[in-house]
């Protein structure tokens, strides 16, 4: 980030820009907080055991084995790990018919990544978890209890796009390293064409889901992954849409922090750092948020760019302290 030299109050930022890179440097590294790369506050990734294979089982059973999963391991922000709700009369206002087709998986031998390494396995049994959940809803296509199965499958579809766009992150990696190295003559392109599929049929989901089941307390965790779903396919406005429209109408969701935390993430990238920074104290009021110290510091660098050095600089002690915390109690 270019840091400008200008002045304020007589004297030059560039020492206060100096000490608040500083300490944004030990705060992160005090948080365990790694950024590589333009977009990398956008990516927390987390480490997941193997899931096991499911077979012979009834839907309930079906549903509780991924309920109780690790799901989302792969997903940039973090999923709040909340069971879906049981069905309950009055729940359902719509019942229009749906063409499942649309949601229809795409041929697994396509899109897994083949071999025998931990990655391609669990890629396998979530291709295979897919596949039973899309016979479900076609099975269970009229039942009160199918908003349950889209919203699992929806999620399954996050989660397989995210896989996709990791090893064909890789591969462009990989190869754009050759091409550095002059050892292939034309330069890579990235297409996450196949990661975007994914984020489509997920998309079409949410949006039935709201649709068919509008009273239901879980259109706020619909409603959040329309919003991620659509920035990660570029569709920022309508990604933004759905995220103003959580914090709007369910202020209380668990989701309002995560919200906020993305309004300012769009607002921080398009340099309104006033706007940005409102969003980003919304998440350090909620002092129990996953990411409310990293909220702190993006709101420390919206102080800076305001011409607020200071505010800055006293934010980033409070991340600073917070990790110093952190690491005495573990």
């Amino acid at each position: 980030m270019k840091l400008e030299t200008t002045t304020t109050s007589g004297y030059k930022l560039v020492s206060k820009s100096y000490q608040l890179a500083k300490l944004g440097f030990i705060a992160m590294c005090g948080c365990g907080i790694l950024l590589s790369g333009p977009r990398a506050s956008a990516r927390y990734y987390r480490r997941r055991a193997p899931r096991k294979s499911i077979s012979n089982e009834t839907v309930g059973q079906v549903l509780s084995h991924i309920q109780r999963e690790d799901r989302g391991s792969q997903i940039h922000l973090k999923k709040t790990e909340a069971a879906l709700p049981k069905y309950r009369a009055g729940y359902l206002q719509q019942n229009t018919p749906r063409d499942l087709w649309q949601v229809q998986p795409p041929r697994t031998e396509d899109f897994y990544q083949k071999g025998n390494s931990d990655q391609a396995q669990l890629e396998k049994l979530t291709d295979l978890q897919i596949d039973r959940l899309y016979r479900l809803t076609q099975e269970f296509s009229r039942s009160p209890a199918r908003g349950e199965l889209w919203l699992r499958l929806a999620e399954l579809y996050s989660e397989k796009g995210r896989m996709v766009e990791f090893r064909k992150q890789h591969q462009f990696d990989q190869k754009l390293a050759l091409y550095q190295q002059k050892k292939i003559r034309f330069r890579p392109r990235l297409d996450l064409s196949e990661a975007d599929l994914y984020d489509r049929k997920a998309i079409q989901l949410y949006q039935w889901y709201i649709h068919d089941f509008s009273r239901s307390p879980k259109v706020d965790q619909a409603l959040f992954f329309l919003g991620y779903n659509n920035v990660q396919l570029g569709n920022v406005k309508q990604g933004v849409g759905y995220y103003k429209q959580l914090t709007k109408e369910f202020p209380h969701s668990a989701y309002i922090s995560e919200s906020q935390f993305a309004l300012g993430e769009h607002y921080f990238g398009d340099g309104k750092w006033h706007k940005a920074l409102a969003h980003y104290l919304q998440v350090v009021r909620w002092r129990g948020a996953r990411l409310h110290d990293f909220a702190l510091y993006k709101a420390a660098w919206c102080l800076y760019r305001l011409g607020h050095p200071h505010r800055g600089l006293a934010f980033l002690e409070q991340v600073i302290r917070h990790g110093e915390r952190g690491r005495e109690e573990a």
